[in-house]
């Protein structure tokens, strides 16, 4: 109700200037307090455009709820499939791979490749400070890492990684610099040695600004997370 009285208010106001009873250095006050007040009120009725840019997801972001987004799995390694229902990315070794492990003699190593999924990114370029938001669950053994790739360079740089497996879907929050250069954000996953062990992502976000210094842990899958194992 309060922008309504000051409406009101300045209506009044106008009328008061524009009368025969004010004049001089008076007018010229009143004249400057009411173009402060249309600047101000210019300025608050952009107020929501720009708090709903500023949380508008960025390129790059995807929810893997029905294709991945420009995802791509590096073909020497294990690829990453959409779930059968959506909502989440996951490493896919296949049935082969499944009765390679049961069948492998206990103390053999696998080979290179086998287990380790890189997911890749688009090609982006943020001149501007960003925020990684990554939902991941990493089930009975694993650990999940998330690289950097500038493109011309021969080698990634390491921003987070971790080996915590969990029930429930976790949330991390990775700050990405400045940079006029094209780059690529590199996942790398690595199964446990268990045949039960599975590591997926389901959402992806990427958003202006650094990242607010919170931490959050999921008590169930915003999906079907009985189709997570």
């Amino acid at each position: 109700m309060l922008p309504f009285y000051l409406f009101t208010l300045f209506g009044e106001y106008r009328k008061l200037i524009c009368s025969e009873y004010v004049h001089g250095f008076v007018r010229e006050v009143m004249l400057v307090l009411v173009y402060v007040y249309d600047s101000l009120s210019s300025i608050f009725s952009l107020l929501p455009a720009i708090v709903q840019a500023q949380n508008r997801p960025l390129p790059g972001s995807c929810s893997f709820e029905s294709s991945t987004c420009g995802y791509t799995s590096d073909p020497d390694f294990t690829s990453w499939t959409l779930n059968k229902d959506g909502y989440c990315i996951s490493m896919d070794p296949g049935q082969e791979y499944q009765n390679r492990q049961e069948k492998r003699p206990e103390g053999e190593e696998r080979s290179e490749g086998e287990g380790r999924g890189v997911l890749l990114s688009p090609a982006m370029e943020q001149e501007d400070w960003s925020c990684l938001r990554l939902m991941y669950q990493l089930s009975v053994s694993g650990s999940l890492q998330v690289q950097l790739r500038r493109e011309g360079e021969s080698f990634d740089w390491t921003l987070w990684n971790t080996q915590t497996a969990s029930d429930s879907w976790l949330i991390s929050s990775i700050d990405l610099q400045d940079t006029t250069e094209p780059y690529r954000i590199v996942f790398e996953a690595i199964k446990g040695s268990s045949i039960r062990s599975d590591i997926a992502i389901d959402n992806i976000v990427f958003e202006s600004g650094p990242c607010p210094d919170i931490e959050v842990k999921m008590t169930h899958s915003p999906g079907n997370a009985t189709d997570i194992e």
